[in-house]
């Protein structure tokens, strides 16, 4: 089943962690990321773009494997974790950076300094409801 149109993984390198979250972001999602400079700074954007059906459908597999039982907490947070964005709906997912760096470990994280992982959701008609409900199949069927 199609889930999403495209999932975007974004982590922020600061000072001396660029190689580390270039490797973290190589191994969460099998693609080399892009690097971009922030404006007035020394940190970096790493960013991956995932559009192939397969290699998404992939991604989110081994997230939603990886993070085992906090499965329920996004269920329970389905509706406040997709937003509609210029027609589109995305699902927000955020795992804890050091755990993932470090150890390798997916644990999910309410902000900061995390993984931000962006499901463009693929839904048709494009509504709120259709959105969530497609969350919640995805959650508990992979």
């Amino acid at each position: 089943m199609k889930w999403a149109y495209k999932v975007f993984v974004r982590l922020l390198a600061r000072d001396g962690e660029l190689n580390d979250v270039l490797e973290g972001l190589k191994a969460l999602t099998s693609v080399p990321p892009k690097v971009e400079a922030v404006e007035d700074s020394t940190n970096k954007v790493c960013s991956v773009e995932i559009a192939k059906e397969s290699d998404a459908n992939d991604l989110l597999k081994r997230v939603l494997a990886g993070i085992g039982d906090q499965k329920q907490v996004l269920l329970q947070q389905t509706e406040s974790r997709v937003h509609e964005e210029e027609g589109d709906f995305y699902f927000y997912i955020r795992l804890d950076k050091p755990a993932w760096l470090k150890e390798k470990k997916m644990v999910l994280t309410e902000g900061g300094n995390c993984v931000h992982i962006r499901v463009m959701l693929a839904v048709f008609p494009k509504k709120q409801l259709v959105a969530v409900r497609l969350v919640e199949r995805l959650l508990k069927e992979m």
